[in-house]
Formats: structure tokens, C-alpha cells, sequence
């Protein structure tokens, strides 16, 4: 079963793309070879491994395959080793291709939400987070929908948890959280985005959530990094009621980053986390740290990624050149020929509205994968120039 991202539902379950393996430990250095891909390419920690992708290394890697309690160790060259798995509960990562356009990034001088922030939350008392004004003092407020829940005067940092005296925070209520700078009057609802609202998961989902966690800490072979990457993209691609748990993944993969700093996919993980609450200027930073710590390996597919990532908060039509120049550079065709169709005969985030009846979002996406068993059908269609359809979604709030 797969949570729709319009209505309601109870249990929480992953969007079923595609089956993943992590490469969640490497003593030498390790490459890659997906399907149609002209040579290897180097990876690192935490990189994204598919059913057909090839394996290379002098030394010894460990994936944790899709039902997330396998471990598999790799030497030399061969397939991937991990087992298809048949469960409806798997790994899997769907990444999103964003219409490109420069995003609205609330200005500095705002006390804008940092969390929770679009998101679904496991937490009824939340540390509550906002951008440091240096104000005197904050006012600190919980909307849901006209009503105020609970207000808090002469904040004096810039982040506050809900306190126990509060009024408990409902499952399946959308919650809005505000907070002022009281020495400018300059509030959070100045935030040119929308839709940042928030929900807390009910005691069936939290149950569920919880044991997954227990789960994935009792897999032997996982050291924590590994663990915090694995239920992180667990968190990441569950939908309730249209949002992830991404502010919660926002935090594991900012704890994975602390033991493996120079892993271009965690960065490029949590700027997808960030760019998911709409905190664009922050997603640019750990995006453009991701290019870097890519250039620096030679991996170019993690280069291609971050640039589309960039091109999509900034429309900088040089990053999209240079991505899609990279994918053809390392034969994944299908990526670069699908990042070029997402500009044709689409309508732009802007002529769409704010209050459109599905979702209600206010910016389409095209949802691509950067896959592996698919990518040999997907292009014999493209061989045989048969029209490729992009589903269009979206963005939910």
C-alpha cells in the first residue's frame, strides 16, 4: 500500500519507486557501473546502489539491502549482491526534478520557521526552531487554522520547546507555527513561501515508526552513521497526508554528516530534506557542498545531481548545461534526455495556483528516478523513439 498524498491514511508506508542498497561501509576506494553507463565511477559513503549496478573495489564494502536488515559484504567486481526483496516495506528513493526557477528564500531578517517546517513531526512536544534575529526577545506562537493553540512572550533564543503545560498537539490537525522579532515587529508569516504547516503523527504511526527504528539499530554490521543514513531515507519517503517526516530526516542526516563529513550523498540527501520544507537557502549551501566533495572524489554523477539540484532553487541555466553534459559524459542518457524534457510544454510554478484543488500546491514537479533495472526498457523506448510521459505532480503543503 502506498500513502496517497491527497487524503488521509493510517499506517505509514514508503512510496513504492524502486529498490534501493546503501553502501553504508568501504575500507578502499569503490566504483560503480549502472545500466548503459560507459566506464565505472567512483562512490562513496552512503551512495545509492541499484539491483543491476555493477561493483568494483580493492577492499571490502557493505551494502544494506532494501528490506533494511540484510547486510552484504562486496569484494573485487560483481553485481550487486543484495537480494530482490518481495516485501511492500523496502528502501527505495524516488528523487523529484523540480521545475526550474529562482525560489523565494525568506529574508534574513525574518524570524522564518526552521522547524517544524512542512513536515510531519513524531515529536508532541517539539523543539521549535526559527532564524536567529538576534532579537531581544521572540513571541512565540501555534496556530491551527483561525485559532491560536498557544503563545509564548519573551523568547530570548531562537528556539523554544513546546512545553509540557501547553495544550497537546492533535494527529491530523494542521498546525502553523509563528514566531515575531519584537525588537523589529518583523514576523515569520513575511515568509514569501506557503504551506508550512505541520502534523504530528498518531500512536499507530508512531508504533510503527518506532519499531522500524528498533529495527534498523539491531542490524548487525551497521555502525551509527550507517543507521541514521538508513531510517533517515526510511523518514524521508513516507507520506502522511502528503508530507514526509522530513524534518526528522533533516535531523539524522545531519547527524550521519558529523561521522561522515566528506560524503557527497548525505549532503546531497539533506539539502533534498531541506529543499522539501522550502528552506531554499539552506538547501543551496549543502547542495553546493555536495558539488564540491564530488569534484573532489571524481564522481560525476553526484556532480550532475547537485548541479540539477542548484539549477532547480536558482534557474542558473549554466548548471543545467553542465549537468546534463555530465550524465552524457558518463553514458547515463536517459537522465540527461529526461532533465531536458522536464522544460518542454510544461507550465511554470507560477502559472499555477496557489489553491489548485489537487493537493492544493502551489509548484509542479516532475517526479525521475535515477534508476537502474528500468533505465535498459526506458531506453529501448527512447531507442525506438517512442514518447516518454512524465507524470506530473504536485508539491505538497
Amino acid at each position: 500500500m502506498v500513502l496517497s498524498s491527497c487524503q488521509a491514511q493510517s499506517t505509514p508506508m514508503p512510496e513504492q519507486t524502486k529498490q534501493i542498497s546503501l553502501l553504508v561501509s568501504l575500507d578502499a576506494p569503490a566504483f560503480i557501473k549502472r545500466d548503459g553507463w560507459k566506464d565505472y565511477q567512483p562512490v562513496g559513503f552512503g551512495a545509492i546502489i541499484y539491483p543491476t549496478d555493477l561493483l568494483k573495489t580493492d577492499g571490502e564494502i557493505k551494502l544494506l539491502c532494501a528490506d533494511r536488515q540484510t547486510v552484504k559484504t562486496f569484494t573485487k567486481i560483481g553485481r550487486n549482491p543484495c537480494p530482490l526483496s518481495t516485501s511492500n516495506r523496502v528502501l527505495n528513493y524516488g528523487e523529484m526534478f523540480f521545475i526550474s526557477g529562482s525560489r523565494g528564500a525568506p529574508p534574513s531578517t525574518i524570524p522564518y520557521i526552521l522547524y517544524p517546517r512542512n513536515t510531519t513531526i513524531l515529536e508532541t512536544r517539539p523543539v521549535l526552531r526559527w532564524n536567529d534575529t538576534k532579537s531581544s526577545n521572540y513571541t512565540v506562537e501555534i496556530w491551527q487554522g483561525s485559532d491560536i493553540v498557544w503563545q509564548q512572550d519573551n523568547v530570548s533564543t531562537s528556539e523554544f520547546t513546546y512545553p509540557a503545560t501547553a495544550p497537546e498537539l492533535q494527529p491530523g490537525k494542521d498546525y502553523l507555527l509563528v514566531v515575531q522579532d519584537n525588537d523589529t515587529g518583523e514576523s515569520s508569516n513575511a515568509d514569501p513561501n506557503k504551506g508550512l504547516g505541520f502534523q504530528v503523527v498518531n500512536l499507530q504511526q508512531r508504533t510503527e515508526l518506532e519499531n522500524e527504528q528498533k529495527t534498523i539499530q539491531g542490524v548487525d554490521g551497521l555502525d551509527t552513521s550507517a543507521q541514521e543514513m538508513a531510517l533517515a531515507l526510511y523518514f524521508y519517503q513516507i507520506q502522511i497526508n502528503g508530507r514526509g517526516l522530513w524534518g526528522n530526516a533533516e535531523d539524522l542526516f545531519t547527524e550521519a554528516l558529523q561521522l561522515q563529513p566528506e560524503s557527497p550523498a548525505l549532503h546531497l540527501r539533506l539539502g533534498d530534506s531541506l529543499a522539501k520544507m522550502k528552506l531554499w537557502s539552506e538547501a543551496k549551501a549543502e547542495y553546493e557542498i555536495a558539488l564540491s566533495l564530488a569534484q573532489s572524489l571524481a564522481d560525476l554523477e553526484s556532480q550532475a545531481d547537485a548541479l540539477v539540484a542548484l539549477w532547480q532553487i536558482t534557474g542558473d541555466q549554466a548548471d543545467f548545461d553542465q549537468a546534463v553534459s555530465l550524465y552524457n559524459q558518463i553514458g547515463a542518457k536517459y537522465n540527461a534526455e529526461t532533465l531536458k524534457s522536464t522544460r518542454v510544454g510544461l507550465p511554470t510554478p507560477t502559472s499555477i495556483s496557489e489553491n489548485d484543488p489537487i493537493c492544493g500546491s502551489g509548484l509542479l514537479i516532475v517526479p525521475f528516478l535515477i534508476i537502474g533495472e528500468r533505465l535498459r526498457s526506458r531506453n529501448n523506448k527512447l531507442k525506438n523513439n517512442k514518447k516518454l510521459r512524465l507524470t506530473k505532480e504536485f508539491w505538497n503543503h
